[in-house]
Protein backbone atom coordinates (compact mmCIF):
# COMPACT_ATOMS: atom_id res chain seq x y z
CA UNK A 1 0.00 0.00 0.00
CA UNK A 2 1.40 3.39 -0.77
CA UNK A 3 0.64 6.77 -1.90
CA UNK A 4 0.60 7.46 -5.80
CA UNK A 5 1.74 10.62 -5.89
CA UNK A 6 2.95 12.63 -2.63
CA UNK A 7 5.93 14.96 -4.07
CA UNK A 8 3.35 17.50 -3.96
CA UNK A 9 2.13 17.23 -0.06
CA UNK A 10 5.33 19.00 1.68
CA UNK A 11 5.73 22.19 -0.35
CA UNK A 12 1.75 22.18 -0.25
CA UNK A 13 1.56 22.00 3.92
CA UNK A 14 5.01 23.95 4.12
CA UNK A 15 2.94 26.92 1.79
CA UNK A 16 -0.30 26.80 4.37
CA UNK A 17 2.22 27.58 7.20
CA UNK A 18 4.87 29.86 6.17
CA UNK A 19 2.98 31.80 3.47
CA UNK A 20 0.61 34.99 4.57
CA UNK A 21 -2.80 34.66 2.89
CA UNK A 22 -5.34 37.55 2.41
CA UNK A 23 -7.85 35.25 4.57
CA UNK A 24 -4.91 34.78 7.33
CA UNK A 25 -3.08 32.49 8.85
CA UNK A 26 -4.39 28.53 8.22
CA UNK A 27 -6.34 27.28 11.16
CA UNK A 28 -7.39 23.49 10.83
CA UNK A 29 -6.42 21.20 8.00
CA UNK A 30 -8.76 17.94 6.92
CA UNK A 31 -8.90 15.04 5.39
CA UNK A 32 -11.21 13.45 3.98
CA UNK A 33 -12.27 10.10 2.40
CA UNK A 34 -13.97 10.71 -1.39
CA UNK A 35 -15.95 7.70 -2.01
CA UNK A 36 -20.11 8.10 -3.20
CA UNK A 37 -20.54 9.86 0.59
CA UNK A 38 -17.67 12.35 1.71
CA UNK A 39 -16.21 11.25 5.17
CA UNK A 40 -14.22 12.56 7.49
CA UNK A 41 -10.51 10.83 8.43
CA UNK A 42 -8.99 13.01 10.86
CA UNK A 43 -8.50 16.94 11.57
CA UNK A 44 -5.05 18.92 12.54
CA UNK A 45 -6.22 22.36 14.65
CA UNK A 46 -4.00 24.78 15.27
CA UNK A 47 -6.01 27.88 16.61
CA UNK A 48 -3.31 28.69 18.52
CA UNK A 49 -0.23 30.31 16.34
CA UNK A 50 1.90 28.55 18.53
CA UNK A 51 1.07 25.39 17.43
CA UNK A 52 1.16 25.31 14.17
CA UNK A 53 3.71 23.62 12.40
CA UNK A 54 7.35 25.76 11.20
CA UNK A 55 9.32 25.21 8.01
CA UNK A 56 11.54 22.82 10.09
CA UNK A 57 8.79 20.16 11.53
CA UNK A 58 6.22 20.47 8.72
CA UNK A 59 8.18 16.95 7.89
CA UNK A 60 6.33 15.56 11.00
CA UNK A 61 2.93 16.46 9.97
CA UNK A 62 3.71 15.39 5.96
CA UNK A 63 4.73 11.91 7.61
CA UNK A 64 0.68 12.01 10.25
CA UNK A 65 -1.35 12.95 7.13
CA UNK A 66 -0.30 10.09 4.93
CA UNK A 67 0.02 7.33 7.80
CA UNK A 68 -3.57 8.31 8.67
CA UNK A 69 -4.58 7.91 4.72
CA UNK A 70 -3.23 4.46 4.19
CA UNK A 71 -4.47 3.36 7.57
CA UNK A 72 -7.72 4.26 6.58
CA UNK A 73 -7.35 2.81 3.16
CA UNK A 74 -6.22 -0.53 4.56
CA UNK A 75 -9.50 -1.85 5.45
CA UNK A 76 -11.10 -0.87 1.72
CA UNK A 77 -10.79 -3.09 -1.41
CA UNK A 78 -9.21 -1.04 -4.47
CA UNK A 79 -7.48 2.41 -4.99
CA UNK A 80 -9.13 5.05 -2.92
CA UNK A 81 -9.55 8.55 -3.12
CA UNK A 82 -8.82 11.47 0.20
CA UNK A 83 -9.24 15.11 0.24
CA UNK A 84 -6.88 17.54 2.21
CA UNK A 85 -8.25 20.89 3.14
CA UNK A 86 -6.79 23.73 4.88
CA UNK A 87 -9.63 26.25 6.65
CA UNK A 88 -7.97 30.30 7.43
CA UNK A 89 -8.78 31.86 10.46
CA UNK A 90 -10.80 34.68 8.24
CA UNK A 91 -13.53 32.15 6.50
CA UNK A 92 -12.79 28.89 9.30
CA UNK A 93 -15.90 27.49 7.80
CA UNK A 94 -15.14 27.87 3.82
CA UNK A 95 -12.25 25.60 2.17
CA UNK A 96 -9.66 27.87 1.57
CA UNK A 97 -7.24 25.28 -0.37
CA UNK A 98 -7.82 21.57 -1.24
CA UNK A 99 -5.68 19.06 -2.80
CA UNK A 100 -6.96 15.45 -3.83
CA UNK A 101 -4.96 12.25 -4.01
CA UNK A 102 -5.05 8.92 -4.28
CA UNK A 103 -4.32 5.64 -2.08
CA UNK A 104 -4.11 1.94 -3.05
CA UNK A 105 -6.43 0.15 -0.23
CA UNK A 106 -5.69 -3.78 1.14
CA UNK A 107 -5.75 -6.16 -1.83
CA UNK A 108 -5.40 -6.11 -5.59
CA UNK A 109 -6.78 -3.57 -7.58
CA UNK A 110 -7.14 -2.31 -10.58
CA UNK A 111 -6.95 1.46 -12.05
CA UNK A 112 -10.81 1.91 -12.10
CA UNK A 113 -11.21 0.96 -8.37
CA UNK A 114 -11.52 4.60 -6.72
CA UNK A 115 -14.09 4.34 -5.29
CA UNK A 116 -16.11 1.70 -4.00
CA UNK A 117 -19.12 2.05 -6.41
CA UNK A 118 -17.82 4.62 -8.89
CA UNK A 119 -18.46 4.68 -12.00
CA UNK A 120 -16.60 1.85 -13.68
CA UNK A 121 -16.95 -2.15 -13.90
CA UNK A 122 -16.34 -3.08 -10.82
CA UNK A 123 -18.42 -0.06 -8.68
CA UNK A 124 -21.59 -0.82 -11.09
CA UNK A 125 -21.20 -4.55 -10.19
CA UNK A 126 -21.29 -4.14 -6.76
CA UNK A 127 -24.04 -1.54 -7.14
CA UNK A 128 -26.09 -4.32 -9.25
CA UNK A 129 -25.64 -6.62 -6.75
CA UNK A 130 -26.65 -4.06 -3.73
CA UNK A 131 -29.43 -3.54 -6.22
CA UNK A 132 -30.22 -6.89 -6.82
CA UNK A 133 -30.43 -7.84 -2.74
CA UNK A 134 -32.76 -4.64 -2.63
CA UNK A 135 -35.18 -6.19 -5.15
CA UNK A 136 -34.63 -9.72 -3.84
CA UNK A 137 -35.52 -8.74 -0.48
CA UNK A 138 -38.39 -7.23 -1.42
CA UNK A 139 -39.88 -9.85 -3.53
CA UNK A 140 -39.46 -11.85 -0.26
CA UNK A 141 -40.87 -9.42 2.36
CA UNK A 142 -44.16 -9.21 -0.69
CA UNK A 143 -43.86 -12.83 -0.77
CA UNK A 144 -44.42 -13.53 2.79
CA UNK A 145 -47.08 -10.75 3.06
CA UNK A 146 -48.91 -12.36 0.52
CA UNK A 147 -48.71 -15.74 2.14
CA UNK A 148 -49.67 -14.22 5.27
CA UNK A 149 -52.54 -12.80 4.16
CA UNK A 150 -53.67 -15.98 2.19
CA UNK A 151 -52.72 -17.93 5.61
CA UNK A 152 -55.37 -15.40 7.19
CA UNK A 153 -57.57 -16.22 4.59
CA UNK A 154 -57.30 -19.57 4.70
CA UNK A 155 -58.00 -19.10 8.54
CA UNK A 156 -60.83 -17.20 8.34
CA UNK A 157 -62.53 -19.28 5.86
CA UNK A 158 -62.04 -22.50 7.84
CA UNK A 159 -63.65 -20.99 10.59
CA UNK A 160 -66.21 -19.80 8.51
CA UNK A 161 -66.69 -23.36 6.93
CA UNK A 162 -66.68 -24.39 10.63
CA UNK A 163 -69.48 -22.82 11.70
CA UNK A 164 -71.65 -23.38 8.59
CA UNK A 165 -71.20 -27.16 9.32
CA UNK A 166 -71.83 -26.84 13.05
CA UNK A 167 -74.89 -25.07 11.92
CA UNK A 168 -76.37 -27.01 9.46
CA UNK A 169 -75.82 -30.10 11.63
CA UNK A 170 -77.49 -28.42 14.10
CA UNK A 171 -80.72 -27.80 11.87
CA UNK A 172 -80.63 -31.11 10.88
CA UNK A 173 -81.10 -32.20 14.34
CA UNK A 174 -83.71 -29.58 15.03
CA UNK A 175 -85.31 -30.64 12.09
CA UNK A 176 -85.35 -34.72 12.69
CA UNK A 177 -86.41 -33.26 16.22
CA UNK A 178 -89.38 -31.53 14.78
CA UNK A 179 -90.17 -35.05 12.60
CA UNK A 180 -89.89 -37.41 15.59
CA UNK A 181 -91.87 -34.94 17.69
CA UNK A 182 -94.56 -34.92 14.55
CA UNK A 183 -94.91 -38.42 14.56
CA UNK A 184 -95.31 -38.82 18.13
CA UNK A 185 -98.09 -36.32 17.95
CA UNK A 186 -99.66 -38.47 14.82
CA UNK A 187 -99.60 -41.31 16.87
CA UNK A 188 -100.71 -40.02 19.69
CA UNK A 189 -103.78 -38.35 17.99
CA UNK A 190 -104.66 -41.74 16.17
CA UNK A 191 -104.15 -43.63 19.78
CA UNK A 192 -106.30 -40.80 20.90
CA UNK A 193 -109.35 -41.60 18.32
CA UNK A 194 -108.75 -45.69 18.46
CA UNK A 195 -109.75 -45.20 22.19
CA UNK A 196 -112.50 -42.47 21.58
CA UNK A 197 -113.98 -44.89 18.94
CA UNK A 198 -112.99 -48.16 20.90
CA UNK A 199 -115.10 -46.01 23.75
CA UNK A 200 -117.73 -44.87 21.28
CA UNK A 201 -118.61 -48.37 20.35
CA UNK A 202 -118.27 -49.93 23.74
CA UNK A 203 -120.59 -47.18 25.65
CA UNK A 204 -122.94 -47.61 22.11
CA UNK A 205 -123.02 -51.97 22.97
CA UNK A 206 -123.48 -50.78 26.90
CA UNK A 207 -126.60 -48.89 25.63
CA UNK A 208 -127.59 -51.83 23.85
CA UNK A 209 -126.80 -54.80 26.71
CA UNK A 210 -127.70 -52.55 29.35
CA UNK A 211 -131.57 -52.83 28.83
CA UNK A 212 -131.33 -56.44 28.08
CA UNK A 213 -129.57 -57.41 31.34
CA UNK A 214 -131.31 -55.69 33.69
CA UNK A 215 -134.56 -56.60 32.05
CA UNK A 216 -133.29 -60.29 32.09
CA UNK A 217 -132.57 -59.87 35.67
CA UNK A 218 -135.66 -58.68 36.82
CA UNK A 219 -137.49 -60.94 34.75
CA UNK A 220 -139.71 -58.53 33.45
CA UNK A 221 -139.51 -55.69 30.87
CA UNK A 222 -138.64 -52.68 33.16
CA UNK A 223 -136.03 -50.71 30.01
CA UNK A 224 -137.37 -50.52 27.01
CA UNK A 225 -135.22 -52.24 24.82
CA UNK A 226 -133.96 -50.72 21.46
CA UNK A 227 -134.20 -52.29 18.53
CA UNK A 228 -131.94 -51.81 15.43
CA UNK A 229 -131.02 -53.23 12.18
CA UNK A 230 -127.79 -55.15 13.86
CA UNK A 231 -130.54 -56.32 16.63
CA UNK A 232 -132.64 -57.77 14.03
CA UNK A 233 -129.99 -59.58 12.09
CA UNK A 234 -128.34 -60.91 15.30
CA UNK A 235 -131.70 -62.37 16.37
CA UNK A 236 -132.59 -63.85 12.47
CA UNK A 237 -128.62 -65.26 12.65
CA UNK A 238 -129.02 -66.79 16.58
CA UNK A 239 -133.12 -68.08 14.98
CA UNK A 240 -131.34 -69.28 12.42
CA UNK A 241 -129.17 -71.90 14.54
CA UNK A 242 -130.22 -75.47 14.58
CA UNK A 243 -129.38 -78.18 16.58
CA UNK A 244 -126.73 -79.78 15.15
CA UNK A 245 -125.26 -76.26 14.65
CA UNK A 246 -125.66 -75.47 17.97
CA UNK A 247 -124.04 -78.83 19.28
CA UNK A 248 -121.02 -77.94 17.01
CA UNK A 249 -121.24 -74.39 19.14
CA UNK A 250 -120.84 -76.02 22.30
CA UNK A 251 -117.79 -77.77 21.48
CA UNK A 252 -115.90 -75.12 19.59
CA UNK A 253 -117.21 -71.88 21.53
CA UNK A 254 -115.50 -70.69 25.32
CA UNK A 255 -117.68 -70.75 28.06
CA UNK A 256 -118.12 -67.26 28.29
CA UNK A 257 -118.69 -67.24 24.69
CA UNK A 258 -121.58 -69.61 25.00
CA UNK A 259 -122.84 -68.35 27.83
CA UNK A 260 -123.63 -65.86 24.98
CA UNK A 261 -124.64 -66.96 22.21
CA UNK A 262 -127.43 -68.74 24.96
CA UNK A 263 -128.42 -65.34 26.43
CA UNK A 264 -129.44 -63.91 22.59
CA UNK A 265 -131.25 -67.10 21.59
CA UNK A 266 -132.94 -66.49 24.79
CA UNK A 267 -133.97 -63.05 24.45
CA UNK A 268 -134.63 -63.59 20.86
CA UNK A 269 -137.19 -66.20 21.77
CA UNK A 270 -138.52 -63.90 24.31
CA UNK A 271 -138.84 -61.48 21.53
CA UNK A 272 -140.57 -63.67 19.51
CA UNK A 273 -143.15 -64.61 22.05
CA UNK A 274 -143.51 -60.81 22.49
CA UNK A 275 -144.26 -60.15 19.19
CA UNK A 276 -146.68 -63.12 18.75
CA UNK A 277 -148.30 -61.69 22.28
CA UNK A 278 -148.81 -58.27 20.61
CA UNK A 279 -150.00 -59.38 17.58
CA UNK A 280 -153.06 -61.38 19.00
CA UNK A 281 -154.39 -58.69 21.45
CA UNK A 282 -154.33 -56.76 18.30
CA UNK A 283 -156.12 -59.05 16.15
CA UNK A 284 -158.45 -60.10 19.43
CA UNK A 285 -159.06 -56.10 19.35
CA UNK A 286 -159.62 -56.03 15.64
CA UNK A 287 -162.52 -58.63 16.43
CA UNK A 288 -163.68 -56.94 19.52
CA UNK A 289 -164.13 -53.76 16.99
CA UNK A 290 -165.60 -55.17 14.12
CA UNK A 291 -168.34 -57.33 16.31
CA UNK A 292 -169.09 -54.09 17.43
CA UNK A 293 -169.96 -52.60 14.25
CA UNK A 294 -172.24 -55.44 13.30
CA UNK A 295 -174.16 -55.12 16.52
CA UNK A 296 -174.76 -52.04 16.24
CA UNK A 297 -176.22 -52.89 12.55
CA UNK A 298 -178.41 -55.15 13.26
CA UNK A 299 -180.22 -53.06 16.20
Amino acid sequence: MSLVDASWLPPWLRRQFTVIHDDGRCIRIQLFHMAGKTRGVKTWSFRDPVEAPTDQNVDEMVRDVLNTAQEDASDIFGKQRYGLYAYHERRPDQVAESKIFTCIGGGEGDDDDIEAEGPNSRGLTAQAMRHTEQAMRLAVGSAQQQLRALGESYEVTQSRLTASEAQRFQQAQIYEGMLTERHVRDLATKESELKMRALGEGIEKLSLLIPVVVNGIAGRRLLPESQTIADAMVGELVESISPEQMAKLQETLRPEQLIVVVNLMKRRGEQLEQMRAEAAEKDAARKAAAEGKGARRDA
